[in-house]
């Protein structure tokens, strides 16, 4: 300790009763005491801004990611030869972690020939779990190792890791051992690669937000792009208005044509107004708000224009007596009935008197809104004035606005994609559905419209090959993949929409709904229906079902089959004295048993109690039958131990083969089981082919 420059001696009085010797020597001595406390404190503050300076050279990285290289192989040879500098190393290897499936993978190992070397030290402190130990420090662990001459040396363990996520682990080998390391190469070693670890996630975060800006681009050139058509689209209804309110002027005979256009517009404005469950209050229609007596209670601008009556002449009063000419009062109380009886939104068209006297044609579309209790409060008329295109050309801008409203809102997902381009358009629901945060970033990110809705290509190729040959699908039930990588099973009614711009372009038009819920209990209510319940195995009716398939395959295949009918023997004894809940244990264990006895390509099943069946499919002779059998033999008469009770049975087995013992599964089945009655005669434990000594009265 005295050799320590950092060690500083305790300054002490000279005692006072000494004398005068000792006064002079406790005051030398005291002397000493504060030179070498100076002395150590100048020597620790050197050690501590060069370490300080040396630190701050180590950390500072030169990698550039727009060089065109490999910015991580970069960053990481940097920091390996940064880490050199501070001590030798025999080895040296960087795992990252895939951040798709979790695993560790290898980046950097240098020097190659010591690669295996590396990657059999971190299989090592993965099954020993010093990895995970490594994983939760912020500083270097060192554990003691063997080189490949069995010689003791060290592990030098540090993970690469921000308090955002884990990027993977930092695994050396020094030369040297723990005690011939100065602690601050350990302090700058862990300098060293915080520093990697956090240069490894600004990667991570400059690559994304490029691929951000990216997209962004790409998004605002097709707005430009839409705009432009938008305008040319307007100009060219402007010129149609024009067009048809000068035709208005010509004559009765084409004023009623064009009534009937705009009839035939209402219809077309009608089908997006379905979508609609609230009050249409546009500044180009008329909107009048009525109270189930018709009283006016709301009259808008739009109104006010086409009428001459300002707002505050009509609130207050009946509708049908100041706008409705007699002669059409009683179509607007049919009208009324209709909507009293859920008729919503009801289109009808009649004339209404203005404030001068004369006549104007109206299209009303009217609807309602209900109170809590279902009963109609409010009417809602809303009325375009069919001699102006302009006034029904804001309304169905209002209707798309609606629409797109309900849109948003739905339940389902609904969406418009491409088999080429994936994703354009979908509700919040729809990404919801998927697991992404938004609809944007659905249709930027999804892999694509196939590998989206479906895990199986094969199953949306079943899907499109409907679609194109019917134009719609009902209820088709695909097995998505979500964004998290979970996976839904969802159903799907689409069709196929012409695409104006492109005839080889598929656009599709759906609903999706997550049915993931029924798909569980219908699955779970198949397995129990199927499968034995105490031994999970296919049960009776499972093993017949599957039998007549491999029996249609063997067939036109010309394979041989082979079906064992196997009854345990003495079971009976095993229930009468220890009990069924015993019994049910050995049964489990003779159904794990006959699982390692038969190929996975076989069908093995319970048939009911005691009794169980194999189907051996395509067998290469009938000799390997009795192999086959006597192994299953063999493996069953080996003693059972439950809850420190032992017992022992054992199993009459009988066969028949396809084709020789017959072509049907009820003759193959009835054959079998008399084979192992004639085993059991021949008193239990015992193997017998189907022949003609066979007693086939049993039933199978």
């Amino acid at each position: 300790m005295a050799n320590d420059p950092r060690h500083i001696p305790p300054l002490q009085d000279a005692c006072p009763d000494t004398g005068s010797s000792l006064e002079s020597s406790a005051g030398h001595s005291h002397i000493r005491n504060l030179e070498e406390r100076i002395q150590a404190l100048t020597q620790e503050k050197s050690a501590v801004l060069n370490a300080l300076e040396m630190a701050a050279s180590l950390s500072a990285f030169t990698v550039d990611p727009e060089d065109g290289k490999d910015p991580v192989t970069q960053l990481l040879e940097e920091t390996a030869s940064r880490l050199a500098t501070l001590t030798r190393f025999q080895a040296l290897g960087f795992f990252l972690v895939n951040h798709e499936d979790g695993d560790l993978v290898p980046r950097l190992l240098y020097p190659a020939s010591e690669q295996d070397r590396l990657l059999d030290e971190l299989e090592g402190v993965i099954e020993n779990r010093t990895l995970s130990w490594a994983l939760n420090k912020n500083r270097p662990l060192v554990i003691s190792t063997l080189d490949k001459s069995g010689a003791p040396g060290i592990l030098l363990l540090h993970a690469l890791s921000t308090p955002a996520r884990t990027h993977g682990i930092f695994l050396g080998i020094p030369d040297k051992s723990k005690e011939d390391i100065p602690d601050v190469s350990f302090g700058l070693i862990t300098t060293i690669l915080l520093s990697c670890s956090n240069t490894l996630e600004s990667f991570e975060l400059y690559l994304h937000i490029r691929s951000m800006n990216q997209a962004l681009q790409a998004n605002v050139a097709k707005l430009a792009a839409s705009e432009q058509e938008l305008k040319l689209h307007r100009g060219k209804l402007e010129e149609e208005v024009a067009e048809r309110t000068q035709d208005l002027s010509l004559a009765n005979t084409e004023l009623r044509k064009e009534v009937r256009e705009r009839e035939s517009a209402q219809q077309a404005l009608q089908k997006e107004k379905d979508f609609v469950s609230a009050v249409l209050d546009t500044s180009g229609a008329l909107v009048v708000v009525m109270d189930t007596q018709a009283t006016v209670i709301r009259f808008n601008k739009a109104a006010e224009a086409v009428t001459g009556y300002m707002a505050q002449e009509v609130l207050g009063k009946s509708a049908v007596d100041l706008f409705i000419p007699s002669k059409d009062q009683g179509e607007i109380l049919r009208v009324a009935e209709r909507l009293a009886d859920g008729e919503s939104p009801l289109q009808h068209a009649n004339d209404w008197r203005i404030k001068d006297g004369t006549l104007r044609r109206i299209a009303w579309s009217d609807t309602f809104l209900a109170n809590e209790n279902g009963e109609i409060e409010y009417i809602i008329a809303t009325g375009i004035d069919i001699t102006e295109r302009t006034r029904a050309q804001s309304a169905l801008r209002e209707a798309e606005a609606t629409y797109r409203n309900i849109f948003e809102n739905a339940v389902e997902g609904i969406f418009q994609a491409t088999t080429k381009y994936g994703f354009h358009n979908a509700n919040p629901a729809m990404a919801r559905m998927l697991g992404y945060a938004s609809s944007k970033e659905l249709i930027t990110e999804s892999p694509g419209l196939g590998e989206q809705l479906s895990v199986n290509p094969e199953d949306f190729g079943s899907f499109l090959l409907e679609l194109r040959t019917k134009g719609q699908v009902a209820n088709f039930e695909l097995l998505a993949r979500c964004k998290d990588h979970r996976r839904i099973w969802i159903s799907v009614s689409a069709r196929l929409v012409p695409s104006s711009q492109d005839d080889d372009l598929e656009e599709i038009e759906g609903l999706v709904e997550d049915i993931t819920d029924r798909k569980i209990s219908e699955m779970h209510l198949e397995r129990q229906a199927t499968y034995d319940e105490l031994t999970d195995i296919p049960n009776r009716f499972l093993f017949k079902a599957r039998f007549d398939q491999v029996l249609t395959q063997a067939e036109r295949m010309g394979h041989a089959l082979a079906v064992l009918y196997i009854d345990l023997d003495s079971f009976k004894e095993i229930n009468d004295t220890l009990g069924h809940h015993v019994g049910d244990t050995v049964l489990k264990e003779v159904a794990r048993r006959l699982q390692s006895r038969v190929r996975r390509s076989d069908l093995l099943a319970r048939i009911g109690g005691d009794e169980f069946a194999a189907l051996l499919i395509n067998i290469s002779s009938r000799e390997r039958v009795p192999k086959v059998a006597l192994g299953i033999l063999k493996e069953l008469v080996r003693p059972y131990t439950v809850k420190g009770k032992e017992c022992q049975i054992g199993a009459s087995i009988g066969a028949s083969l396809f084709p020789d013992d017959g072509s049907t599964m009820e003759e193959l089945l009835r054959k079998a089981d008399a084979a192992m009655y004639k085993a059991k005669d021949q008193g239990g434990n015992v193997f017998c082919f189907f022949d003609g000594a066979c007693s086939i009265d049993h039933e199978a």
